[in-house]
C-alpha cells in the first residue's frame, strides 16, 4: 500500500530527551508515533469511513495485481504531428480523461503537439507500424488494456474498450466531467464509477458522438 509522510512541529528540547530515551530502549520514534496514530485512527474514525478506507485499499490491491503487466496504446495527433506510445498510466476511460484534463486542457490550441509531448513523463514512444500491430492484436492480447486516440485538431478523444467498443468525446466536455467526478468523492474508485455514469449519460445524450 502507498504510504505518505506528515510532519509536525515539536519542542526541540523535549524531542531531544524523547529521542535519547527511545534510543536507550532501542525503540524507533517512528514506530512509537505510528502506534499512537493507529490507536487514534481506531478511536476517532467512524466505522462507515473505515469501511470506505478498506474498500479503497482493496481496490488498489486488485488494480495493481490485475494490471501489473498490462498497458494501453495511445495515439496523439494535432493534424501535423503524430505520436504513438504505450503507457501503464491509462487503465480506464477515467484515466484517459484525467490525462487530458490535467496535462493538455490548458495548453491545447496554444502549443504544438511537439511542445506538449515534451512535458509528458512516463511515456514509451513507438512507431506507427508497431502501434498498428498492437491495435490489431488488442482484442486477443490480454496485456493490451485499452486504445486511446487524442485528436487535438478535431478536439476529440476516442476511447476503445478491450472488447472493441469505441466512444468518441468532445474534448471540451471532458474537464467538467472529470471535475464533477472528483468532486463526488475523495476515493479514486468512486470517482471512476461516477465518471462512468456521467460519460454513459453523455453518450446517450449525444448519440452522434458514438463511434
Amino acid at each position: 500500500m502507498p504510504e505518505t509522510s506528515y510532519s509536525v512541529d515539536l519542542d526541540e528540547y523535549r524531542l531531544r530527551a524523547l529521542l535519547e530515551f527511545l534510543d536507550k530502549d532501542e525503540t524507533l520514534i517512528s514506530d512509537t508515533l505510528n502506534d499512537a496514530l493507529d490507536k487514534l485512527y481506531k478511536e476517532i474514525v467512524p466505522l462507515e469511513l473505515k469501511e470506505k478506507v478498506e474498500t479503497a485499499k482493496e481496490y488498489d490491491r486488485n488494480h495493481d495485481r490485475l494490471n501489473g503487466n498490462k498497458f494501453s496504446i495511445v495515439h496523439m495527433s494535432d493534424g501535423e504531428s503524430n505520436y504513438y506510445l504505450t503507457t501503464k498510466d491509462i487503465q480506464s476511460f477515467f484515466d484517459a480523461a484525467c490525462l487530458y484534463a490535467d496535462r493538455f486542457d490548458d495548453v491545447a490550441g496554444y502549443y504544438t503537439l511537439d511542445t506538449m509531448m515534451s512535458y509528458l513523463e512516463d511515456r514509451d514512444l513507438i512507431d506507427e507500424n508497431v502501434f498498428k500491430v498492437l491495435s490489431e492484436a488488442r482484442e486477443k492480447d490480454d496485456r493490451i488494456q485499452v486504445e486511446v486516440h487524442y485528436d487535438f485538431d478535431a478536439a476529440t478523444l476516442e476511447f476503445i474498450e478491450p472488447n472493441g467498443e469505441a466512444y468518441g468525446f468532445d474534448m471540451n466536455v471532458i474537464p467538467s466531467l472529470v471535475q464533477e467526478s472528483r468532486d463526488s468523492s475523495e476515493w479514486e474508485h468512486e470517482q471512476c464509477e461516477r465518471f462512468d455514469e456521467l460519460s454513459y449519460a453523455y453518450i446517450q445524450e449525444v448519440s452522434g458522438q458514438t463511434f
